[in-house]
């Protein structure tokens, strides 16, 4: 038995449970972002996608094609993955998983990246704005967060 089901408000399908297989997958298709807006996705939207799983699912697919987006939904979403302990997490890089993309591709169980497909990882950037002081905490902010992505 398929049964696809829609879990986000704008309406298109990116998750498929086929649970015959006893199997999950979520199409990480879009780019990543704390705020809902047409065509990104969120960590709640992945965390209310997976905490909706029957409890008959024991394999979790993630096909990624993503140029990233925010770090901080990033590193949300590949909590919730680094936590399932009961389940098996697959993650596929089907197209790319670039930037914040590729945290949540490295924190499954298995990790497949199809032949022509693309990781991009970099350093953290931003935009700021104002006085000498203002950058000097951006520039603290971003090497922060590059070493806590080092570390994982």
């Amino acid at each position: 038995m398929n049964n696809q089901k829609p879990v986000n408000q704008r309406g298109y399908i990116d998750s498929v449970v086929n649970l015959a297989e006893s199997e999950a997958t979520y199409y990480l298709y879009a780019p990543i972002d704390d705020y809902a807006y047409d065509g990104v996705v969120t960590a709640k939207e992945f965390a209310d996608w997976l905490n909706g799983l029957d409890s008959s699912i024991k394999t979790i697919n993630i096909r990624i094609n993503s140029p990233g987006g925010s770090v901080f939904a990033a590193r949300a979403i590949e909590q919730h993955i680094r936590e399932i302990t009961d389940r098996t997490v697959n993650t596929y890089i089907d197209g790319v998983a670039a930037s914040a993309a590729t945290y949540v591709a490295l924190a499954g169980h298995n990790i497949y990246i199809a032949e022509g497909a693309f990781m991009m990882i970099h350093k953290a950037n931003s935009v700021a704005i104002g006085n000498s002081e203002d950058l000097i905490k951006a520039a603290a902010m971003l090497e922060a967060i590059d070493s806590s992505l080092v570390k994982t």
